[in-house]
């Protein structure tokens, strides 16, 4: 997440939910000792994963660069403003800060491009699909300013939509411009993502033990990546493919999910993960696997106070 004239996203779309981690803010002007100092804090609270207090902090830097009309940190602290509402959910929320940000960008004659690819995943997420296809397909059209990265990017948002519609084909199709993209600049994230892109097209297919080591593959990268929540929810969806493919497989993807959750902090994930684990354990036969659930499970449930009477 950048703060100052070069706004950019990097991974924000991987797996249509990761974002990119925030750089070091460049120097601030004398006069913006306080906006530079609360912008900082709010990158620091984003890189630990608090996208709420990020939210309010860069909520409070973005009335800041307001009050000083300061064009750069106006389109700097709302673009990160709206990624973090997007990291909670929030998408139509975050759609009037990104609007903002390309106002104050584009009059200064800034490259717009980011701020567009965020846009497009908001309304993605937000379920607003036909607006998250125009804008994916007119940031395709600026070719001589797209990255690989970018246009990987915008070609996953096309090919999400198009398997959410069952279009195999133009799935396909997506998945294999962005990977062709990815090939000149390779990235981790991006890379997990077209992974988990392929186990959902793969699963669609009914090839399931495909789609397994596809999610597995996603899993992988996304731990390279220190994105470990994103594994945790890869981990679960290669335990959900494997589930009427190869049921011990299945049933260590889920207990390595619900490791993952429970050592997050998520104890609910982790104990719906381990019922998924239960269903499609045999525990007669897996006897290991059985015993590492049955240990974790009184982890937690040692963990968690008993109810007040």
């Amino acid at each position: 997440m950048k703060q100052r004239e070069n706004i950019s996203i990097g991974g924000a779309l991987v797996a249509l939910l990761l974002l990119s981690s925030c750089s070091s803010p460049a120097p601030a002007r004398k006069s913006d000792v306080e906006l530079s100092r609360v912008a900082l804090s709010a990158r620091r609270t984003f890189d630990l994963g608090q996208a709420e207090g990020a939210s309010r902090l860069y909520r409070k830097a973005l009335e800041l660069a307001r009050a000083g009309d300061n064009s750069p940190e106006i389109a700097a602290n709302a673009y990160n403003l709206a990624l973090c509402l997007v990291a909670l959910g929030q998408y139509g929320e975050a759609v009037p800060y990104l609007e903002e940000a390309e106002t104050e960008s584009a009059r200064r004659g800034k490259d717009t491009t980011d701020i567009l690819l965020l846009q497009a995943k908001a309304f993605y997420l937000g379920g607003e699909t036909q607006k998250a296809a125009d804008l994916a397909r007119a940031g395709l059209k600026r070719e001589d300013r797209l990255t690989p990265a970018a246009r990987a990017q915008f070609d996953l948002i096309l090919a999400r939509i198009a398997l959410d519609a069952k279009d195999l084909a133009g799935a396909k199709a997506g998945l294999e411009r962005a990977q062709d993209s990815l090939d000149d600049e390779p990235d981790t994230l991006l890379s997990a993502e077209t992974a988990g892109l392929s186990g959902a097209i793969l699963a669609a297919e009914g090839a399931f033990a495909k789609a397994g080591g596809a999610f597995d593959r996603q899993a992988d990268l996304c731990r390279k990546g220190e994105k470990y929540r994103e594994m945790a929810e890869a981990l679960s969806r290669a335990g959900g493919a494997y589930s009427t493919a190869d049921r011990r497989s299945a049933a260590d993807r889920f207990f390595r999910s619900a490791r993952s959750f429970y050592a997050q902090g998520d104890t609910v994930r982790a104990l719906q993960t381990i019922e998924s684990a239960l269903a499609v354990l045999d525990q007669e036969t897996d006897t290991e696997t059985s015993g590492r659930i049955a240990a974790l499970f009184d982890e937690i449930r040692a963990s968690v106070p008993p109810a007040a009477e």
